[in-house]
């Protein structure tokens, strides 16, 4: 299975998935479900995380 994110979204996941400190994932997580086509009320950022990535 595969998404994909466009436009300003996509420096915005790179942004928070490079920052210092760590992943953003209250910012990734979103744009990731948003790419899949999944309501965001379904995504518990809590318990999520990502683990391959490629751009």
């Amino acid at each position: 299975m595969s998404g994909t994110l466009h436009g300003a979204d996509v420096k915005t996941f790179i942004d928070a998935m490079e920052q210092e400190g760590g992943p953003d994932y209250e910012t990734a997580i979103p744009l990731v479900a948003d790419a899949y086509g999944i309501p965001g009320g379904l995504v518990d950022v809590g318990s999520s995380a990502v683990h391959s990535v490629r751009y």
